[in-house]
């Protein structure tokens, strides 16, 4: 049984989710854990950056300190699937 305030780590077919990841806050944790992850559970690096990674999960961190969709935002799930992608922006 889960309990509710540990964090924890599922991999799904397509799917990473890091469960309760509101409760890790700091940077360099998150770096840490990503690099773990990606070194012994699973290579993420394969599909998604770092900081892509990072980003959202501080998207998922900021939601739910402000209580918004928390059932959802507790928790952080990373596509694995999709392929990285270059965003290009033109100024004129």
């Amino acid at each position: 049984m889960e309990s509710e305030n540990n964090f924890g780590i599922r991999l799904g077919k397509d799917c990473l989710t890091l469960v309760n990841s509101y409760s890790i806050t700091s940077h360099k944790v998150k770096e840490i854990l990503l690099g773990l992850i990606n070194t012994k559970v699973f290579d993420i690096y394969k599909y998604r950056s770092k900081r892509s990674l990072i980003n959202e999960w501080k998207v998922h961190n900021a939601f739910y300190r402000r209580g918004w969709f928390k059932d959802r935002t507790k928790d952080t799930d990373f596509q694995l699937m999709q392929k990285k992608q270059l965003n290009c922006y033109i100024q004129s």
